[in-house]
């Protein structure tokens, strides 16, 4: 079975700006790189300070707002979410979602139409 859920979209920290996707971000080597092309480590607490290469960069009105340069914070699961993102672009997964899609907002309307409570049990189990 394969989980059919639309990743949220990335918000970049400029209107019509860079995401998260638009650098390259290589976790095995440690580095980020943004569009510009220049290249920063990795810091243990998966976190990427730009810094002063935005100072004069021509592509910073585009990238941040921030006096200190752009910050990249990577999720714990940055490798599973960013191919969630690449995938559900693809024409397989929107044949899929539009498939589904139906079935989940008729239930959830239901449950709103009907101000229904749902019984649960706080047995969660991640498989």
């Amino acid at each position: 079975m394969t989980a059919v859920i639309k990743p949220p979209p990335l918000r970049p920290p400029v209107e019509g700006g860079f995401t998260l996707d638009d650098f390259d971000i290589d976790e095995t080597a440690g580095i980020v790189t943004c569009p510009a092309g220049v290249t920063v480590a990795i810091i243990p607490a998966r976190v990427a300070y730009f810094k002063r290469n935005c100072t004069n960069c021509p592509l910073r009105h585009r990238c941040t707002t921030a006096t200190a340069g752009r910050t990249i914070t990577l999720h714990a699961h940055h490798q599973l979410l960013a191919a969630a993102r690449a995938h559900a672009t693809s024409d397989e997964f929107q044949d899929t979602y539009q498939r589904h899609r139906p079935m989940i907002e008729r239930t959830l309307a239901w449950l709103v139409r009907q101000n229904r409570r749902l019984r649960h049990h706080n047995t969660w189990a991640i498989a």
